[in-house]
């Protein structure tokens, strides 16, 4: 909506652009990973959240398809550090005998917000413009970050499991 409506792109551009997101994905995220693989779980997902967010909230600072590329970008590499860090996060916190019941409440609430979250955003869209939509993102981003890294502190790594 809002790259046709406010940048005034076609469609066929939008879709274009939008596939840049997994092509991105596909060429850096696991190189990427392997990276956050030695670091600290809950502040990589902290940045990416805030990467994602942040990403998403320098939409309305340019009207380019440079600046456009770039915010994909930069939500897509938060996108690439939050998924399989949380899904690790998740995995690691559970005992051995209840991991798939974490990952099924967690895979739920993840879905939950793949419903709930195109109606809200719509909504805040709608009502409130897409301006303050996008920086109100932003500024969540920030506040999952400060939330992981306090999350960081809180629940250290646990020890490498035996299990293979």
């Amino acid at each position: 909506m809002y790259f046709r409506e406010i940048y005034g792109f076609r469609e066929d551009a939008i879709g274009l652009l939008l596939a840049l997101n997994p092509l991105i994905i596909v060429l850096f995220e696991m190189v990427l990973i392997r990276w956050a693989e030695s670091r600290g779980r809950f502040a990589l997902i902290g940045l990416g959240a805030f990467l994602t967010c942040g990403g998403l909230a320098l939409m309305p600072l340019g009207r380019s398809v440079t600046f456009v590329v770039l915010t994909i970008g930069v939500w897509t590499t938060g996108e690439m550090l939050v998924l399989p860090l949380l899904n690790a996060v998740v995995a690691d916190r559970a005992s051995p005998g209840r991991r798939g019941q974490y990952m099924g409440i967690y895979t739920m609430a993840f879905s939950l917000a793949f419903v709930f979250a195109p109606a809200g955003g719509t909504h805040v869209y709608d009502t409130l413009g897409p301006d303050r939509l996008w920086f109100g993102i932003g500024a969540l981003g920030v506040v999952l970050w400060a939330w992981a890294l306090g999350l960081s502190r809180a629940f250290p790594p646990r020890p490498a499991s035996k299990e293979g």
